[in-house]
Protein backbone atom coordinates (compact mmCIF):
# COMPACT_ATOMS: atom_id res chain seq x y z
CA UNK A 1 0.00 0.00 0.00
CA UNK A 2 3.04 2.08 0.95
CA UNK A 3 3.59 2.79 -3.14
CA UNK A 4 0.11 4.67 -3.29
CA UNK A 5 1.32 7.06 -0.35
CA UNK A 6 4.70 7.82 -2.49
CA UNK A 7 2.79 8.79 -5.87
CA UNK A 8 0.49 11.92 -6.15
CA UNK A 9 -3.08 11.41 -5.63
CA UNK A 10 -5.45 13.13 -4.82
CA UNK A 11 -7.78 12.26 -1.88
CA UNK A 12 -11.82 13.09 -1.78
CA UNK A 13 -11.94 13.02 1.63
CA UNK A 14 -9.76 13.51 4.31
CA UNK A 15 -11.82 14.19 7.38
CA UNK A 16 -13.17 11.97 10.03
CA UNK A 17 -16.84 10.41 9.96
CA UNK A 18 -18.61 10.45 13.36
CA UNK A 19 -21.61 8.41 13.63
CA UNK A 20 -24.78 9.50 16.18
CA UNK A 21 -24.48 8.01 19.45
CA UNK A 22 -21.26 6.61 19.35
CA UNK A 23 -19.43 7.57 21.93
CA UNK A 24 -15.48 8.94 21.99
CA UNK A 25 -13.72 6.16 25.05
CA UNK A 26 -11.49 8.08 27.72
CA UNK A 27 -7.91 7.67 27.51
CA UNK A 28 -7.05 4.28 30.11
CA UNK A 29 -4.90 4.63 32.72
CA UNK A 30 -1.95 3.08 33.39
CA UNK A 31 -2.35 -0.34 35.77
CA UNK A 32 0.37 -1.13 37.34
CA UNK A 33 1.78 -4.41 37.98
CA UNK A 34 1.32 -5.56 33.81
CA UNK A 35 -0.92 -6.00 31.26
CA UNK A 36 -4.48 -4.54 32.49
CA UNK A 37 -6.75 -7.50 33.50
CA UNK A 38 -9.50 -6.42 30.92
CA UNK A 39 -6.38 -7.34 28.74
CA UNK A 40 -5.03 -10.29 29.80
CA UNK A 41 -7.53 -12.97 28.95
CA UNK A 42 -8.92 -14.05 25.33
CA UNK A 43 -12.16 -12.54 23.92
CA UNK A 44 -14.47 -14.38 22.91
CA UNK A 45 -15.93 -17.52 24.52
CA UNK A 46 -18.95 -20.20 23.82
CA UNK A 47 -21.52 -17.39 25.19
CA UNK A 48 -20.31 -15.08 22.70
CA UNK A 49 -21.71 -15.94 19.56
CA UNK A 50 -19.14 -14.07 17.66
CA UNK A 51 -16.51 -16.73 18.59
CA UNK A 52 -16.14 -20.13 16.54
CA UNK A 53 -18.81 -18.57 14.17
CA UNK A 54 -16.60 -18.81 10.92
CA UNK A 55 -15.01 -22.33 9.68
CA UNK A 56 -11.26 -21.75 9.77
CA UNK A 57 -9.24 -22.09 6.61
CA UNK A 58 -6.14 -23.87 6.01
CA UNK A 59 -4.29 -25.00 2.82
CA UNK A 60 -6.68 -27.61 0.59
CA UNK A 61 -5.86 -31.41 1.23
CA UNK A 62 -6.42 -32.46 -2.81
CA UNK A 63 -4.74 -29.48 -4.28
CA UNK A 64 -2.33 -26.92 -2.61
CA UNK A 65 -3.34 -24.34 -4.68
CA UNK A 66 -6.22 -23.83 -3.59
CA UNK A 67 -7.38 -22.95 0.17
CA UNK A 68 -10.44 -24.67 1.98
CA UNK A 69 -12.36 -24.46 5.13
CA UNK A 70 -11.62 -26.71 7.81
CA UNK A 71 -14.78 -28.74 6.62
CA UNK A 72 -13.33 -29.34 4.09
CA UNK A 73 -15.36 -26.80 1.38
CA UNK A 74 -12.78 -24.80 -1.58
CA UNK A 75 -12.49 -21.17 -0.10
CA UNK A 76 -12.87 -18.74 -3.00
CA UNK A 77 -10.69 -15.56 -2.19
CA UNK A 78 -12.89 -12.32 -2.51
CA UNK A 79 -11.54 -9.94 -0.38
CA UNK A 80 -11.25 -5.87 -0.09
CA UNK A 81 -8.34 -3.72 2.17
CA UNK A 82 -9.59 -1.22 3.92
CA UNK A 83 -6.07 -1.21 5.86
CA UNK A 84 -6.89 1.79 8.03
CA UNK A 85 -10.44 0.76 9.07
CA UNK A 86 -9.47 1.57 12.80
CA UNK A 87 -8.12 5.04 12.30
CA UNK A 88 -11.57 5.53 10.81
CA UNK A 89 -14.83 4.32 11.70
CA UNK A 90 -16.95 3.91 14.91
CA UNK A 91 -18.22 0.35 15.60
CA UNK A 92 -21.49 1.27 13.60
CA UNK A 93 -19.65 2.29 10.52
CA UNK A 94 -17.63 -0.90 10.81
CA UNK A 95 -20.88 -2.65 10.71
CA UNK A 96 -22.01 -0.73 7.49
CA UNK A 97 -19.16 -1.24 5.37
CA UNK A 98 -18.75 -5.04 6.37
CA UNK A 99 -22.27 -5.43 5.40
CA UNK A 100 -22.34 -3.62 2.32
CA UNK A 101 -19.01 -5.72 1.28
CA UNK A 102 -20.79 -8.79 2.21
CA UNK A 103 -23.96 -8.00 0.22
CA UNK A 104 -21.33 -7.46 -2.74
CA UNK A 105 -20.13 -11.01 -2.30
CA UNK A 106 -16.62 -10.06 -0.63
CA UNK A 107 -15.53 -12.75 2.41
CA UNK A 108 -12.50 -11.41 3.48
CA UNK A 109 -10.28 -8.09 4.50
CA UNK A 110 -6.95 -6.91 4.97
CA UNK A 111 -6.65 -4.22 8.14
CA UNK A 112 -3.86 -3.54 9.85
CA UNK A 113 -3.52 -2.73 14.22
CA UNK A 114 -0.99 -0.16 14.12
CA UNK A 115 -2.91 2.55 11.77
CA UNK A 116 -0.99 4.69 9.05
CA UNK A 117 -1.41 8.67 10.59
CA UNK A 118 -4.43 10.37 8.91
CA UNK A 119 -3.06 12.67 6.53
CA UNK A 120 0.05 11.72 5.16
CA UNK A 121 -0.87 7.95 5.49
CA UNK A 122 1.98 5.92 7.09
CA UNK A 123 2.57 3.68 9.49
CA UNK A 124 2.94 5.04 12.76
CA UNK A 125 4.36 3.68 15.98
CA UNK A 126 1.69 4.89 18.17
CA UNK A 127 -1.78 5.55 15.71
CA UNK A 128 -4.96 7.11 17.07
CA UNK A 129 -8.50 4.87 16.51
CA UNK A 130 -11.54 6.71 14.93
CA UNK A 131 -12.25 7.63 19.01
CA UNK A 132 -8.96 9.48 19.12
CA UNK A 133 -7.72 7.46 21.32
CA UNK A 134 -3.52 6.42 20.93
CA UNK A 135 -2.60 2.60 20.70
CA UNK A 136 0.30 3.27 23.26
CA UNK A 137 -0.49 4.40 27.30
CA UNK A 138 3.51 5.85 27.08
CA UNK A 139 6.31 6.20 25.09
CA UNK A 140 6.81 4.13 21.94
CA UNK A 141 7.37 0.50 23.46
CA UNK A 142 4.54 -2.24 22.14
CA UNK A 143 4.80 -4.07 25.17
CA UNK A 144 1.37 -5.22 25.80
CA UNK A 145 1.25 -3.62 28.92
CA UNK A 146 1.51 0.02 27.47
CA UNK A 147 -1.63 -1.01 25.71
CA UNK A 148 -4.27 1.71 25.68
CA UNK A 149 -7.29 -0.76 26.92
CA UNK A 150 -9.43 1.70 24.85
CA UNK A 151 -7.55 1.33 21.44
CA UNK A 152 -7.53 -2.33 22.08
CA UNK A 153 -11.65 -1.96 22.20
CA UNK A 154 -11.40 -0.61 18.94
CA UNK A 155 -9.76 -3.84 17.64
CA UNK A 156 -12.19 -6.06 19.39
CA UNK A 157 -14.60 -3.99 17.42
CA UNK A 158 -13.55 -4.79 14.45
CA UNK A 159 -13.04 -8.53 14.94
CA UNK A 160 -16.26 -8.52 15.90
CA UNK A 161 -17.96 -6.72 13.49
CA UNK A 162 -15.95 -8.97 10.26
CA UNK A 163 -17.28 -11.74 12.43
CA UNK A 164 -20.96 -10.74 12.68
CA UNK A 165 -20.59 -10.30 8.37
CA UNK A 166 -19.19 -13.79 7.61
CA UNK A 167 -16.10 -11.58 6.37
CA UNK A 168 -12.41 -13.45 7.29
CA UNK A 169 -10.08 -10.97 8.68
CA UNK A 170 -6.22 -10.66 7.66
CA UNK A 171 -4.76 -8.48 11.05
CA UNK A 172 -1.95 -6.68 10.39
CA UNK A 173 0.30 -6.32 13.24
CA UNK A 174 3.58 -5.54 11.68
CA UNK A 175 3.05 -2.70 9.58
CA UNK A 176 5.82 -1.35 8.15
CA UNK A 177 6.61 0.88 5.60
CA UNK A 178 9.64 2.12 3.66
CA UNK A 179 8.71 5.79 5.00
CA UNK A 180 10.90 5.64 8.49
CA UNK A 181 12.01 9.75 7.87
CA UNK A 182 8.75 10.12 8.99
CA UNK A 183 8.52 11.50 12.63
CA UNK A 184 6.75 8.92 14.65
CA UNK A 185 7.13 6.02 12.08
CA UNK A 186 7.02 2.38 13.04
CA UNK A 187 10.81 1.21 12.83
CA UNK A 188 11.02 -2.16 13.55
CA UNK A 189 14.71 -2.27 14.62
CA UNK A 190 14.42 -0.11 17.21
CA UNK A 191 11.92 -3.05 18.71
CA UNK A 192 13.28 -6.02 20.66
CA UNK A 193 13.06 -9.20 19.55
CA UNK A 194 11.49 -9.96 23.33
CA UNK A 195 8.80 -6.79 22.67
CA UNK A 196 7.83 -8.31 19.77
CA UNK A 197 7.09 -11.74 20.66
CA UNK A 198 5.38 -10.68 23.53
CA UNK A 199 3.28 -8.35 21.18
CA UNK A 200 2.59 -11.51 18.48
CA UNK A 201 1.62 -13.68 21.87
CA UNK A 202 -0.65 -10.66 22.77
CA UNK A 203 -2.85 -10.94 19.61
CA UNK A 204 -2.36 -14.28 19.34
CA UNK A 205 -4.22 -15.19 23.07
CA UNK A 206 -6.57 -12.25 22.81
CA UNK A 207 -8.29 -13.58 19.51
CA UNK A 208 -7.43 -17.11 19.97
CA UNK A 209 -11.31 -17.87 20.13
CA UNK A 210 -12.15 -15.92 16.92
CA UNK A 211 -11.81 -18.76 14.21
CA UNK A 212 -11.82 -15.55 11.33
CA UNK A 213 -8.85 -14.45 12.50
CA UNK A 214 -5.38 -14.84 9.90
CA UNK A 215 -2.50 -12.94 9.80
CA UNK A 216 -0.70 -10.89 7.21
CA UNK A 217 2.69 -8.83 8.08
CA UNK A 218 4.56 -5.86 6.54
CA UNK A 219 2.93 -3.39 4.05
CA UNK A 220 6.13 -3.07 1.42
CA UNK A 221 8.60 -3.37 4.31
CA UNK A 222 9.30 -6.48 6.35
CA UNK A 223 12.28 -6.69 9.63
CA UNK A 224 13.70 -9.80 10.51
CA UNK A 225 14.13 -11.09 13.46
CA UNK A 226 11.39 -8.85 14.65
CA UNK A 227 8.63 -10.09 12.09
CA UNK A 228 9.41 -13.94 13.42
CA UNK A 229 8.98 -12.77 16.90
CA UNK A 230 5.87 -11.73 16.55
CA UNK A 231 4.81 -14.74 13.76
CA UNK A 232 6.05 -16.93 16.62
CA UNK A 233 4.60 -15.38 19.66
CA UNK A 234 0.92 -15.12 17.42
CA UNK A 235 1.34 -19.43 17.00
CA UNK A 236 1.96 -20.16 20.62
CA UNK A 237 -1.99 -19.77 20.45
CA UNK A 238 -2.96 -19.63 16.62
CA UNK A 239 -0.86 -22.32 15.23
CA UNK A 240 -3.50 -23.41 12.16
CA UNK A 241 -3.83 -20.10 10.82
CA UNK A 242 -3.49 -18.39 7.40
CA UNK A 243 0.16 -16.59 7.71
CA UNK A 244 1.04 -14.16 4.75
CA UNK A 245 3.23 -11.32 3.73
CA UNK A 246 2.93 -8.36 1.76
CA UNK A 247 6.76 -7.14 0.68
CA UNK A 248 9.23 -5.53 -2.30
CA UNK A 249 12.08 -4.63 -2.43
CA UNK A 250 11.71 -0.73 -1.81
CA UNK A 251 13.26 2.11 -3.05
CA UNK A 252 14.66 2.96 -5.84
CA UNK A 253 12.65 1.09 -8.06
CA UNK A 254 10.02 -1.17 -5.60
CA UNK A 255 10.40 -3.96 -7.10
CA UNK A 256 8.99 -7.10 -6.31
CA UNK A 257 10.21 -10.00 -8.92
CA UNK A 258 12.52 -11.68 -6.25
CA UNK A 259 9.92 -10.96 -3.56
CA UNK A 260 6.49 -12.57 -2.12
CA UNK A 261 5.30 -14.77 0.39
CA UNK A 262 7.02 -18.48 -0.78
CA UNK A 263 10.63 -16.67 -1.57
CA UNK A 264 10.47 -15.12 1.79
CA UNK A 265 9.60 -18.98 3.17
CA UNK A 266 12.46 -20.16 0.99
CA UNK A 267 14.76 -17.59 3.30
CA UNK A 268 13.91 -19.49 6.79
CA UNK A 269 10.39 -17.74 7.37
CA UNK A 270 8.53 -21.43 7.58
CA UNK A 271 5.37 -19.88 9.05
CA UNK A 272 4.29 -18.52 6.01
CA UNK A 273 1.50 -20.73 4.28
CA UNK A 274 -0.34 -18.66 2.06
CA UNK A 275 1.59 -17.26 -1.31
CA UNK A 276 -0.36 -14.11 -1.82
CA UNK A 277 1.22 -11.90 -4.42
CA UNK A 278 2.19 -8.52 -4.74
CA UNK A 279 2.96 -7.63 -8.52
CA UNK A 280 2.39 -4.38 -9.92
CA UNK A 281 2.77 -6.41 -13.58
CA UNK A 282 0.25 -8.42 -16.05
CA UNK A 283 -1.99 -10.23 -13.45
CA UNK A 284 -1.46 -13.58 -16.22
CA UNK A 285 2.38 -13.65 -15.78
CA UNK A 286 2.13 -13.35 -11.95
CA UNK A 287 -0.48 -15.61 -11.41
CA UNK A 288 1.57 -18.29 -13.69
CA UNK A 289 4.69 -17.76 -12.03
CA UNK A 290 3.62 -17.92 -8.34
CA UNK A 291 1.02 -20.70 -9.68
CA UNK A 292 4.49 -23.10 -10.80
CA UNK A 293 6.40 -22.14 -7.51
CA UNK A 294 6.81 -25.62 -6.15
CA UNK A 295 8.22 -27.85 -3.03
CA UNK A 296 5.87 -26.89 -0.99
CA UNK A 297 3.28 -25.80 -3.52
CA UNK A 298 1.05 -23.12 -1.60
CA UNK A 299 -2.07 -21.23 -2.32
CA UNK A 300 -1.72 -18.06 -4.24
CA UNK A 301 -4.19 -15.10 -5.22
CA UNK A 302 -3.51 -11.42 -5.03
CA UNK A 303 -2.53 -9.32 -2.16
CA UNK A 304 -1.20 -6.49 -3.47
CA UNK A 305 -1.80 -4.98 -7.00
CA UNK A 306 -2.75 -2.27 -8.96
CA UNK A 307 -5.17 -0.07 -6.97
CA UNK A 308 -8.40 1.08 -8.83
CA UNK A 309 -7.99 5.11 -8.58
CA UNK A 310 -4.71 5.26 -8.10
CA UNK A 311 -1.99 6.78 -10.05
CA UNK A 312 0.62 4.17 -9.66
CA UNK A 313 -0.94 2.04 -12.90
CA UNK A 314 2.16 2.43 -14.96
CA UNK A 315 2.29 0.83 -17.75
CA UNK A 316 -1.49 0.86 -17.61
CA UNK A 317 -4.08 3.68 -17.18
CA UNK A 318 -3.63 5.68 -14.90
CA UNK A 319 -5.17 6.07 -12.47
CA UNK A 320 -6.14 2.23 -12.85
CA UNK A 321 -9.74 1.45 -13.97
CA UNK A 322 -12.38 -1.18 -14.14
CA UNK A 323 -10.79 -2.90 -17.01
CA UNK A 324 -8.08 -3.43 -15.19
CA UNK A 325 -9.83 -4.65 -12.12
CA UNK A 326 -11.55 -7.05 -14.26
CA UNK A 327 -8.87 -8.45 -15.48
CA UNK A 328 -6.90 -9.16 -12.45
CA UNK A 329 -10.39 -11.20 -10.90
CA UNK A 330 -10.54 -13.10 -13.97
CA UNK A 331 -7.12 -13.77 -15.26
CA UNK A 332 -6.48 -14.95 -11.19
CA UNK A 333 -9.37 -17.28 -10.68
CA UNK A 334 -8.49 -19.10 -13.92
CA UNK A 335 -4.83 -19.14 -13.81
CA UNK A 336 -5.23 -21.39 -10.54
CA UNK A 337 -5.87 -18.84 -8.01
CA UNK A 338 -7.54 -19.44 -4.90
CA UNK A 339 -10.57 -16.83 -5.67
CA UNK A 340 -9.00 -13.78 -7.12
CA UNK A 341 -7.81 -12.62 -3.55
CA UNK A 342 -7.35 -8.83 -2.23
CA UNK A 343 -8.69 -6.29 -4.55
CA UNK A 344 -7.32 -2.07 -3.39
CA UNK A 345 -8.43 1.31 -4.13
CA UNK A 346 -7.91 4.62 -1.85
CA UNK A 347 -9.86 3.05 1.08
CA UNK A 348 -6.49 1.16 1.68
CA UNK A 349 -5.67 4.30 3.86
CA UNK A 350 -8.71 6.95 3.30
CA UNK A 351 -11.74 6.68 4.93
CA UNK A 352 -13.62 3.47 3.85
CA UNK A 353 -17.02 4.91 3.57
CA UNK A 354 -16.33 7.87 1.35
CA UNK A 355 -15.36 4.76 -0.99
CA UNK A 356 -18.21 2.53 -1.50
CA UNK A 357 -20.39 2.67 -4.54
CA UNK A 358 -17.35 4.51 -5.74
CA UNK A 359 -15.83 1.66 -7.53
CA UNK A 360 -17.33 0.17 -10.07
CA UNK A 361 -14.26 -2.32 -11.10
CA UNK A 362 -14.30 -3.60 -7.59
CA UNK A 363 -18.14 -3.76 -7.42
CA UNK A 364 -17.60 -5.67 -10.66
CA UNK A 365 -15.60 -8.72 -9.04
CA UNK A 366 -19.08 -9.70 -7.75
CA UNK A 367 -19.95 -10.88 -11.13
CA UNK A 368 -16.58 -12.91 -11.07
CA UNK A 369 -17.80 -14.33 -7.49
CA UNK A 370 -21.18 -15.39 -8.85
CA UNK A 371 -20.24 -16.91 -12.36
CA UNK A 372 -17.34 -19.28 -10.25
CA UNK A 373 -19.86 -19.80 -7.09
CA UNK A 374 -22.37 -21.56 -9.24
CA UNK A 375 -19.67 -23.74 -11.25
CA UNK A 376 -17.11 -26.26 -9.77
CA UNK A 377 -14.48 -23.69 -10.09
CA UNK A 378 -12.04 -25.49 -7.61
CA UNK A 379 -11.94 -28.47 -10.64
CA UNK A 380 -10.66 -25.89 -13.52
CA UNK A 381 -7.00 -26.22 -13.84
CA UNK A 382 -5.63 -23.63 -15.89
CA UNK A 383 -4.32 -24.20 -19.73
CA UNK A 384 -0.75 -23.48 -19.79
CA UNK A 385 -0.13 -26.17 -22.24
CA UNK A 386 -2.81 -24.90 -24.66
CA UNK A 387 -4.44 -27.94 -25.57
CA UNK A 388 -7.66 -26.43 -25.37
CA UNK A 389 -7.38 -22.99 -26.08
CA UNK A 390 -5.00 -23.54 -29.11
CA UNK A 391 -4.92 -19.56 -30.34
CA UNK A 392 -3.21 -18.85 -27.52
CA UNK A 393 1.02 -19.31 -27.50
CA UNK A 394 3.68 -19.54 -25.25
CA UNK A 395 4.06 -18.20 -21.43
CA UNK A 396 2.83 -14.98 -20.08
CA UNK A 397 5.62 -11.88 -20.29
CA UNK A 398 5.34 -9.86 -17.37
CA UNK A 399 3.59 -6.88 -18.71
CA UNK A 400 1.79 -8.60 -21.46
CA UNK A 401 -1.90 -7.71 -20.36
CA UNK A 402 -3.22 -9.35 -23.84
CA UNK A 403 -2.75 -12.92 -22.95
CA UNK A 404 -5.75 -15.31 -22.98
CA UNK A 405 -6.45 -16.88 -19.46
CA UNK A 406 -7.94 -20.21 -19.86
CA UNK A 407 -8.72 -23.25 -18.14
CA UNK A 408 -11.16 -27.06 -17.97
CA UNK A 409 -12.34 -28.95 -15.25
CA UNK A 410 -10.88 -32.36 -14.80
CA UNK A 411 -13.76 -34.17 -16.04
CA UNK A 412 -13.86 -31.53 -19.14
CA UNK A 413 -17.46 -31.08 -18.74
CA UNK A 414 -16.84 -27.07 -18.43
CA UNK A 415 -14.24 -24.88 -19.80
CA UNK A 416 -13.28 -21.32 -19.49
CA UNK A 417 -11.78 -18.57 -21.31
CA UNK A 418 -11.33 -14.74 -20.40
CA UNK A 419 -10.27 -12.24 -23.78
CA UNK A 420 -9.08 -9.43 -21.71
CA UNK A 421 -9.66 -6.97 -23.98
CA UNK A 422 -6.23 -5.62 -24.89
CA UNK A 423 -5.50 -4.48 -28.35
CA UNK A 424 -1.78 -5.54 -28.30
CA UNK A 425 -1.31 -4.59 -32.11
CA UNK A 426 -3.02 -3.51 -35.18
CA UNK A 427 -4.36 -6.33 -36.52
CA UNK A 428 -5.58 -6.89 -33.08
CA UNK A 429 -6.90 -3.91 -32.94
CA UNK A 430 -8.61 -4.17 -36.44
CA UNK A 431 -10.05 -7.84 -34.87
CA UNK A 432 -11.24 -6.38 -31.42
CA UNK A 433 -13.19 -3.30 -32.93
CA UNK A 434 -14.57 -4.06 -36.10
CA UNK A 435 -15.46 -7.89 -36.16
CA UNK A 436 -14.20 -9.18 -32.86
CA UNK A 437 -11.19 -11.22 -31.28
CA UNK A 438 -11.04 -14.54 -33.06
CA UNK A 439 -10.91 -17.41 -30.04
CA UNK A 440 -9.95 -21.14 -31.61
CA UNK A 441 -10.71 -23.84 -29.36
CA UNK A 442 -10.00 -28.11 -29.41
CA UNK A 443 -13.59 -28.53 -28.98
CA UNK A 444 -12.46 -32.82 -28.26
CA UNK A 445 -11.07 -31.44 -25.15
CA UNK A 446 -14.78 -31.09 -24.10
CA UNK A 447 -16.37 -33.81 -22.65
CA UNK A 448 -13.54 -36.18 -23.94
CA UNK A 449 -15.05 -35.13 -27.52
CA UNK A 450 -18.52 -37.02 -26.89
CA UNK A 451 -21.28 -34.65 -27.43
CA UNK A 452 -22.37 -31.07 -27.61
CA UNK A 453 -21.29 -28.47 -25.41
CA UNK A 454 -23.42 -25.47 -24.72
CA UNK A 455 -21.43 -22.27 -25.78
CA UNK A 456 -22.25 -18.92 -24.30
CA UNK A 457 -20.65 -14.90 -23.76
CA UNK A 458 -20.75 -13.64 -20.40
CA UNK A 459 -20.28 -9.54 -20.03
CA UNK A 460 -18.11 -9.49 -16.84
CA UNK A 461 -19.27 -5.95 -16.44
CA UNK A 462 -22.54 -6.77 -15.93
CA UNK A 463 -23.28 -10.86 -15.74
CA UNK A 464 -25.05 -10.82 -18.73
CA UNK A 465 -24.88 -14.28 -21.42
CA UNK A 466 -25.48 -14.16 -24.93
CA UNK A 467 -25.78 -17.38 -26.09
CA UNK A 468 -24.07 -18.77 -28.80
CA UNK A 469 -25.65 -22.46 -29.61
CA UNK A 470 -24.71 -26.00 -28.76
CA UNK A 471 -20.99 -26.89 -30.58
CA UNK A 472 -20.27 -30.58 -31.12
CA UNK A 473 -17.25 -31.61 -28.95
CA UNK A 474 -14.87 -32.39 -32.12
CA UNK A 475 -12.03 -30.48 -34.10
CA UNK A 476 -11.17 -26.82 -34.02
CA UNK A 477 -13.73 -23.94 -33.62
CA UNK A 478 -13.31 -20.10 -33.86
CA UNK A 479 -15.37 -18.34 -31.37
CA UNK A 480 -15.06 -14.63 -32.28
CA UNK A 481 -15.58 -12.26 -29.42
CA UNK A 482 -19.21 -9.70 -29.36
CA UNK A 483 -17.69 -6.01 -29.56
CA UNK A 484 -18.25 -3.82 -26.89
CA UNK A 485 -19.88 -4.94 -23.52
CA UNK A 486 -22.48 -2.80 -21.33
CA UNK A 487 -19.17 -0.70 -20.27
CA UNK A 488 -17.78 0.06 -23.75
CA UNK A 489 -15.10 -2.15 -23.26
CA UNK A 490 -13.74 -5.25 -25.06
CA UNK A 491 -13.08 -8.20 -22.74
CA UNK A 492 -15.65 -11.09 -22.71
CA UNK A 493 -15.67 -14.26 -20.97
CA UNK A 494 -16.61 -17.47 -22.91
CA UNK A 495 -18.05 -20.72 -21.00
CA UNK A 496 -18.67 -23.93 -22.62
CA UNK A 497 -20.31 -26.16 -20.51
CA UNK A 498 -21.49 -30.24 -21.17
CA UNK A 499 -25.21 -29.70 -22.74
Amino acid sequence: MAKCNRRSFILQSASLLSAPGILTAPLAHAVSGGIPPELAAPVGSANDGMAGLMPKLRVRASNRHLLEDENGKPFFVAGVCPQNMIGWLTQEQMDTYFADRKARLFNCAWVVINAFSIGDYFPTTNPVDAHGNQMLLNGTSWSPDNLNPAYVASVDAMVMSAAKHGIYLFLDPFNAGYSSEHEGAFIPEKHSSEEMRQWGEFWGNRYRNYTHVNFVFGNDRLVAPQVDDIASGIMKYMPDRLMTIDWNAGPPDWNSDQTGPRRFYDLGHRWVNLNAWYQYHAPQWATWSHYNLSDPVMPTCIWETFYEHCSYASPKPSPANSLLMRQQVWATVLGGGSGFGILGCPDCFDNPMTWLGKTPGIEQAQNCTEFFNDRRWSELDPDWSHAFLTSQKGTPEKDDFTYVSAALTRDCNLGVCYYPGEIGSQTNALYGTTWGFPLVLDMSKMASGMGRSLARWYDPTNGAYQTIGKIANSGLHTFITPLVNSRGDFDWVLVLEKA
